[in-house]
């Protein structure tokens, strides 16, 4: 249980950095 909560914390970190990184460089084109 402990191991599935770790991967799924892990995948949401993921997912929020990725989509920070594409709202990020979305916004610098933007300019």
């Amino acid at each position: 249980m402990l191991a599935s909560f770790l991967l799924s914390t892990v995948v949401v970190v993921l997912l929020y950095s990725t989509a920070s990184r594409v709202l990020i460089k979305n916004a610098y084109h933007a300019k």
